[in-house]
């Protein structure tokens, strides 16, 4: 696992639409019974996603905050290209619900996560491939976790408060339709979006 490819960004969104966040996201009609891809699937908690044909659908501050992180991608990587949204979740989880190791993505998917973290009081911890403990992120209100899908992560249990309240947002590569639809992965970054498209 390579720690450096997991980039914190704070300060990125707008305090004013951190705050509609805060109050919106929280009181989102979610279901009951999401779990995560991966070694330790963990219990079941609240959530609900959109994927990439869907995201249209997603309410107003969801794809706001996107918007207001794509116009920041620079502060991911210099060399970071044309991206696209292909999925938002929101995941709520209590003490007594909270995920387990996971991944978003199987395999050598080029795609990166993005989580964002709305409200709660814990942060994020990121593993190697034999699920030892390699790195953790503390918790900060607004802040936006960025790294690679397919690695194992979990978010930490809440302390105090609770529930812990996030959005993920998995992105990859812009990619034609016809490549979108047939689930080719564009990398992020231009180099290597070049090499493909050459």
């Amino acid at each position: 696992m390579d720690v450096e490819t997991i980039k914190v960004l704070d300060d990125v969104i707008p305090k004013w639409l951190h705050q509609q966040a805060v109050e919106t996201v929280p009181y989102l009609p979610l279901k009951w019974g999401h779990r995560g891809l991966g070694p330790d699937q963990g219990y079941q908690f609240f959530s609900d996603a959109w994927k990439h044909e869907e995201i249209d659908n997603a309410p107003w501050v969801l794809q706001a905050l996107w918007i207001a992180f794509e116009e920041q991608k620079h502060l991911i990587d210099p060399d970071v290209g044309d991206i696209q949204l292909n999925q938002i979740q929101v995941n709520l989880t209590t003490k007594d619900h909270i995920g387990g190791l996971h991944v978003d993505t199987q395999g050598d998917t080029k795609a990166y996560t993005m989580v964002y973290s709305v409200i709660g009081d814990s942060g994020m911890n990121f593993y190697n491939n034999d699920s030892e403990l390699k790195h953790s992120v503390d918790y900060r209100d607004a802040r936006c976790i960025v790294f690679p899908s397919a690695m194992i992560h979990e978010g930490q249990p809440p302390k105090e408060a609770s529930p812990r309240v996030t959005v993920g947002f998995i992105f990859s590569g812009k990619s034609s339709k016809f490549a979108r639809d047939r689930g080719v992965i564009m990398p992020i970054f231009k180099k290597e979006q070049e090499k493909i498209v050459k």
